[in-house]
């Protein structure tokens, strides 16, 4: 069931459906702001995930092709085969390569509402956390306070970046959790990454900056636990690399 609405605050409508049976829920922005157009896209949608279900039912081939968007006329083709008319060329597709999910756009972007939304202590915290996981160099170029407030800072070691990539796709929840083991961080500093992290993805998606190849998965935050001290060990981390996300005896 594909159901669509629209907050008070936004411009377009969005959409919410299941793709699979067990599969997570997808939310997605239908990109306009027309009620009937929404309906009409909802409703192809809830037809498309009716077809997923089918998938395993198998159609003939002559059936099937006259579902074919892109199949030429009869009387046309026939005109082809006699040379009445030249054949069409063969038909090459062309794949548009995906926009840069770049870390820097994302950071820049995460900074810049950070600085405009926050107190100064606050917005001092949030660039350390991210000094530790992308290095101070380019957290220093990329953070946009005036100058006489950085200098007011009192000088730290440079920072080397744990995280070296330059995609946002690179960044998966094990890699945020194998970053929170390596360093041997307290619950209470698990939960702040947390955030950190959800609201640099949540950030980077409503901007359109970042277009995830996994839109089951959109903001890799959301599969981390609570850090509450409640939740055992995340089983792919302990898989992975064999270490509890909570020590014996608390963080």
């Amino acid at each position: 069931m594909a159901s669509y609405y629209k907050r008070p605050e936004t411009k377009h409508f969005s959409v919410a459906f299941y793709p699979k049976p067990g599969s997570k829920l997808v939310r997605a922005s239908l990109g306009t702001d027309d009620p009937e157009r929404a309906e009409t896209a909802a409703r192809k949608i809830e037809l498309l995930c009716e077809l997923e279900r089918l998938a395993h039912i198998s159609l003939p081939q002559k059936v099937l092709a006259e579902f074919s968007l892109g199949r030429i006329p009869a009387t046309e083709d026939s005109q082809c085969q006699e040379g009445l008319i030249p054949s069409p060329a063969p038909r090459q597709n062309f794949t548009k390569s995906p926009p840069k999910n770049t870390v820097k756009e994302a950071i820049n972007a995460y900074l810049v509402r950070s600085v405009a939304s926050n107190v100064h202590h606050a917005q001092g915290d949030k660039v350390s956390r991210l000094r530790q996981f992308f290095g101070t160099e380019l957290i220093a170029a990329l953070d946009p306070r005036p100058p006489e407030t950085k200098n007011r800072i009192r000088k730290k070691k440079t920072i080397e970046p744990w995280f070296e990539g330059t995609e946002l796709d690179e960044i998966t929840s094990d890699l945020i959790l194998r970053f929170m083991i390596e360093k041997k961080y307290s619950l209470t500093t698990k939960r702040h990454y947390r955030e950190t992290f959800h609201q640099l993805f949540q950030i980077a998606l409503k901007s359109g900056i970042h277009q995830p190849s996994n839109p089951y998965n959109a903001n890799p935050a959301d599969d981390l636990p609570g850090f509450t001290g409640r939740e055992g060990p995340v089983p792919a981390a302990a898989r992975l690399w064999g270490e509890p996300l909570v020590p014996e005896g608390g963080a």
